[in-house]
């Protein structure tokens, strides 16, 4: 089969930072974003396991790394995102320090905001 299971992986490529340097994460996003399935529990077949399984074997081909590898990477934006999300939201909207917004300058903010839609 295709995906090596997540063990032997790390066995092979036991520095998977060299492994993750090779993944494009701007289209690894818009994959993700496309299968709404993964993000969105509200989705219909966001429970379904095996439609869901499937979604992410097609991102382990398109990015020739196994599922479980994204999934982790997933997870890690996902909950950076989510920081990023809640600190540039809980700032003051009104009064003297208007000018002490935060906005976020995380390279990934803008293309990640369809998950508060």
């Amino acid at each position: 089969m295709f995906e090596p299971r997540f063990h032997l992986y790390l066995s092979l490529y036991p520095n998977s930072t060299y492994v993750m340097e090779n993944l494009d994460i701007e289209l690894f996003i818009a994959g993700i974003e496309d299968r709404k399935a993964i993000y969105d529990a509200s989705d219909k077949l966001h429970h379904n396991r095996d439609f869901v399984e499937r979604q992410w074997k097609e991102l382990a081909i398109i990015h020739n790394l196994p599922a479980p590898v994204l999934k982790r990477k997933w997870k890690s934006l996902r909950d950076h995102f989510r920081g990023e999300f809640k600190r540039q939201n809980s700032t003051p909207r009104s009064g003297s320090g208007l000018e002490a917004l935060y906005t976020s300058k995380w390279a990934f903010y803008k293309q990640m905001e369809f998950l508060t839609t």
